[in-house]
């Protein structure tokens, strides 16, 4: 039985993408530490799912549009944390007051 090409290009192609990914950081000045954020491997999950066509965003696009939605979208997250939190402690000044977010 024949073994077919891509079990011995995949290792391959995931070393080089590894390679870029690890020089990426180092050259951006980006701490490894950052990989631990559950964000950094949901980001991998969704680009993974995305395709082979992806394409990131410029960086106009990224610095712009994008910044502008997902900082709303934070801006929406934490104030229903807070919303939650004063529920539970029965005043949202006080949820205020020691917001780490504030």
């Amino acid at each position: 039985m024949q073994a077919h090409i891509t079990s011995y290009t995949q290792p391959l192609k995931h070393g080089e993408a590894n390679e870029a990914i690890s020089s990426w950081l180092y050259e951006c000045g980006i701490p490894f530490n950052t990989t631990r954020h559950p964000a950094w491997r949901e980001m991998w999950d969704k680009v993974r799912n995305a395709g082979p066509g992806f394409r990131p965003l410029s960086y106009n696009t990224l610095w712009t549009t994008e910044l502008s939605r997902v900082r709303k979208l934070l801006q929406v997250a934490d104030q229903c944390k807070k919303e939650v939190l004063a529920s539970k402690y029965g005043s949202l000044a006080f949820v205020n007051k020691y917001s780490i977010a504030s």
